[in-house]
């Protein structure tokens, strides 16, 4: 538990709260080098530059993982956008298609009555229509 600050050469915040919570379970009272052990729990003690790698390194995580425009969700958003966009190509295509055929039905009216005749089996008044079934 004693841990040490090498770079100071002090004892590390832990061994602080180790010894303050050993002081609060025997009911001892702290004394003042108790209370300047605490100081170097105030975060404004520490190395300058510990402190801004800390606070650079738990915004990199926040906005890496936690954010609601984290790097994951943004993947999967780009993800999405892309086979959407894929999506929007094959419909572009058929809607093409669709409309040679509308175009074909508009300018050809005996073809209309060709598919009417063969795919729903329609008939004209008066007419008999037999089926023949093919043998495979």
């Amino acid at each position: 538990m004693f841990l040490l600050d090498f770079e100071e050469g002090h004892l590390c915040p832990f061994f602080y709260i180790y010894s303050l919570s050993n002081m609060l379970i025997k009911g001892t009272l702290p004394n003042k080098n108790t209370f300047m052990a605490l100081s170097y729990l105030n975060p404004l003690r520490w190395n300058r530059r510990v402190l801004m790698m800390g606070i650079v390194a738990f915004g990199i995580l926040w906005f890496s993982f936690v954010d609601t425009h984290s790097i994951a969700t943004r993947v999967k958003l780009a993800n999405e956008v892309n086979s959407l966009e894929a999506n929007i190509v094959e419909l572009d295509a058929q809607a093409v298609l669709l409309k040679k055929k509308l175009d074909a039905f508009n300018q050809n009216p005996n073809l209309l009555e060709k598919i009417a005749r063969e795919t729903y089996f329609m008939r004209k008044p008066g007419e008999t229509v037999y089926r023949i079934i093919e043998k495979k």
